[in-house]
């Protein structure tokens, strides 16, 4: 039922005809350029360039590769859903067999009951999103247990381990301290299991062969764009990158944050897997909660070894390393963009295997006390395997956390409209992108791309972080003649009336009824507010006082046309800094609704001679 839970939104997507938006449409060109002129050798252009103030790449493209051959055979609209899924659901069924193989049963149910709630926990529209922090979330709690099947001596593990360290550290840089030091813990561990091992030893030399070569295979690609590749080499800017960067959060952020995660409610569950930064706990009440885990982690392992349960000691080693890697990670961490979550997403993998530890380790005491019989441990058996089926049955249902390009999901309409549109863009030949008029996290302008590369057109870009988005390889070329036309998105009120280009496609945000709604409203509430104004909230003085009002008072008071300055700031509503009344709140909340899927959702896609720009 896990897996089905897994398979089945992919399968609705595929069926409604989804299109990925934003990140994950320029993620998709660059899967679709795996073994071609525009073959992708390192991973995708990370935010930590905007710290380091030069491009840094993630390390590696192993996740374009991985997703390259589902692309290759069923298109890439199906073939990206179906990849993912696949990474997901192989992630999952390598984490409970391998838990399985070290703990046997118990193992088993416990590392299923942790995916089940990690799945629910990101929800249906998430398990088939190609945006490496939600992506990422499965494959990491995979390695979490492949580390600690090496901790407890399983050395047939270590390439396994390597692998998905591999996946995790080239497809989002946040993952690196946490994956080696985690990595490192568990080597550690099983040499130091081998050297108190009487008898005959395992065969060392293959498995660490097999890693060895795994290795290679999987860092060629990296380490040939280092010394051969055009262009400075990625990892040595990565290196001098980190030695310049700027001061990271620091232990007392690290702290709140990894124990808004893993130690305070809501804990690791779908209601703390949001899109903006959690509400964090104070330093002490953080240091206090941690305490408890480790404590509680500690106990586990120490009860473990006396009991010689040397499988859940090592359970809780990796925990622990796991715990405190995250903090290490999060202290030294610079956050450019401000703290969002995206940029540690393994805390959540990292926060359910402690659950697992913790709830393990109870388990196994209360077996022991009840004599660990086998009725006894069927019931358990039973009541565990109902909690993942009824958490899968959960997560069948529509679920989009606001996260990533998932958050622009309702633009789905939108953007098969405008795909729809594209065919005057095929008799251009290769077409100058100008991504000058997109706005921040455009849900519009790669699906164009991507759409255009569906359809064999060849494209370019000018501006430096385009350039090294989409590849060095597609980067315009003034002297190139063959480049005749320049095409641009626009989005909002208006979005198709600029006189600056060719409409060659258009979208309106609103259908015609809510269009129709949305200028009654206007009319509606246009008279009554020009009769009443808005007034400023105590909130809003304040505010106002501290320079921070978004917008001209008087510009709302009686007498004024307000719509054009509540159009502009209509936030000022939802944020209490204007006293609306009650009469009018239910309308003026609709009528902000209707404008933000205007804005949000119009789009129109132009073209002119590449000599010529647009329009501010």
């Amino acid at each position: 039922m896990l897996a089905v839970s897994i398979v089945v939104p992919a399968i609705r997507a595929i069926a409604s005809g989804w299109r990925p938006l934003g990140d994950n449409a320029l993620l998709l060109i660059r899967v679709v350029d795996v073994g071609t002129e525009h073959n992708p050798q390192l991973g995708s252009w990370s935010s930590s360039s905007l710290a380091a103030g030069r491009a840094v790449h993630n390390p590696g493209p192993i996740y374009f590769d991985l997703v390259a051959l589902p692309v290759k055979l069923f298109g890439p609209w199906v073939g990206v859903a179906i990849g993912v899924t696949i990474i997901n659901l192989a992630a999952v069924l390598l984490a409970v067999a391998a838990a399985r193989r070290i703990a046997g049963t118990t193992g088993q149910l416990m590392i299923a009951l942790v995916c089940a709630g990690l799945a629910w926990t990101m929800g249906s529209e998430l398990l088939f999103d190609i945006w490496q922090p939600n992506a990422l979330v499965l494959p990491a709690m995979a390695f979490l247990v492949t580390a600690w099947g090496l901790a407890a001596g399983g050395l047939w593990f270590a390439p396994f381990v390597v692998g998905l360290a591999s996946v995790l550290v080239q497809t989002h840089l946040s993952y690196l301290y946490v994956v080696a030091l985690v990595a490192a813990w568990a080597v550690v561990s099983a040499l130091l299991g081998l050297r108190r091992q009487d008898g005959d030893r395992p065969l060392v030399a293959l498995p660490v062969a097999v890693s060895l070569v795994t290795i290679v295979l999987l860092w060629a690609q990296p380490l040939y764009q280092q010394f051969f590749g055009p262009g400075p080499g990625n990892l040595s800017a990565l290196l001098n990158a980190a030695n310049g960067q700027d001061p990271g959060n620091g232990l007392s952020v690290s702290l709140r944050v990894v124990s808004s995660v893993v130690a305070l409610p809501p804990w690791w569950s779908r209601s703390s897997y949001g899109l903006g930064p959690p509400a964090l706990p104070g330093t002490l009440v953080a240091v206090l909660s941690l305490s408890v885990v480790f404590g509680a982690l500690g106990a586990v392992a120490w009860r473990a070894r006396r009991r010689q349960r040397a499988w859940l000691a090592s359970m809780a080693g990796v925990a622990v390393a796991a715990l405190a890697a995250s903090i290490v990670s999060l202290a030294l961490t610079p956050s450019p963009l401000g703290l969002l979550p995206h940029q540690w997403r393994y805390l959540w993998p990292l926060a359910a295997m402690v659950a697992a530890t913790l709830v393990t380790g109870v388990a196994a005491e209360l077996m022991e006390k009840w004599g660990d019989r086998p009725a006894i441990r069927r019931r358990l058996a039973v009541a565990a395997t109902l909690v993942v089926v009824g958490l899968a049955v959960a997560n069948l249902p529509i679920h989009a956390s606001r996260t990533g390009p998932t958050a622009d999901r309702q633009a789905g309409t939108s953007a098969r409209a405008l795909l729809q549109q594209l065919d005057a863009t095929e008799q251009r030949g290769t077409v100058l992108f100008d991504a000058s008029t997109q706005l921040f996290s455009d849900p519009f302008g790669p699906l164009v791309l991507a759409g255009l590369q569906d359809r064999g057109v060849e494209f370019v870009v000018e501006s430096a972080i385009e350039v090294e988005q989409y590849g060095r390889s597609r980067e315009f070329e003034p002297a190139d003649r063959t480049v005749t036309t320049r095409i641009w998105t626009r989005a909002g009120r208006g979005a198709a009336q600029r006189t600056d280009g060719v409409v060659l496609a258009a979208v309106d945000g609103l259908e015609p009824a809510e269009r129709g709604e949305m200028e009654t409203l206007e009319a509606l509430l246009g008279g009554s507010l020009r009769r009443s104004g808005l007034s400023l909230s105590e909130r809003g003085r304040a505010r106002h006082a501290d320079g921070e009002f978004p917008a001209d008072p008087a510009r709302l008071t009686r007498g004024q046309d307000v719509m054009p300055t509540l159009r502009l700031v209509s936030w000022i509503v939802s944020e209490e800094l204007v006293e609306v009344d009650e009469s009018i709140a239910d309308d003026l909340d609709r009528l902000i609704e209707l404008w933000i899927l205007e804005a949000r959702f119009s789009v129109a896609l132009y073209a002119a001679p590449v000599d010529q720009r647009p329009d501010d």
